[in-house]
């Protein structure tokens, strides 16, 4: 089966539209998490001290910096929908759950900022 034709399937049927999809982000985030998450823990045991400078120059180098912000976006992604399931199943007062869910939105996108911002440091940090 060709991959146009089984992704195809999953359109036709709107298998992606709504709460599938909210499901489909979240196993998404999960598998990329964990290949992501494995790939850091066999990069950083094959350096040989765990001194400051010397994980600084690791963190500092384009491909792991690259794989480290996709690895901390995807974890703030994944805690917010997961937060927001949360939040929609057991929150019965809608405008409890509505301030909750804004709360949530910007908590994420505020820690996803830190993230970025704290890279970027690290980067230019390391051009000195």
């Amino acid at each position: 089966m060709k991959i146009y034709s089984f992704l195809s399937l999953f359109k036709r049927n709107k298998l992606v539209d709504g709460a599938s999809e909210h499901w489909w982000h979240q196993r998404l985030t999960a598998v990329m998490m964990v290949v992501l998450s494995l790939w850091v823990f066999f990069n950083i045991s094959a350096i040989q001290s765990f001194e400051y400078y010397q994980l600084k120059i690791w963190a500092s180098d384009l491909l792991n910096l690259f794989m480290l912000l996709i690895l901390g976006l995807s974890m703030t992604y994944h805690s917010s929908l997961g937060l927001e399931v949360i939040i929609e199943d057991y929150i019965h007062q809608m405008s409890a759950r509505n301030r909750l869910l804004k709360i949530n939105k910007a908590l994420h996108m505020f820690l996803s900022l830190l993230i970025v911002i704290s890279l970027i440091w690290i980067k230019i940090g390391s051009l000195k």
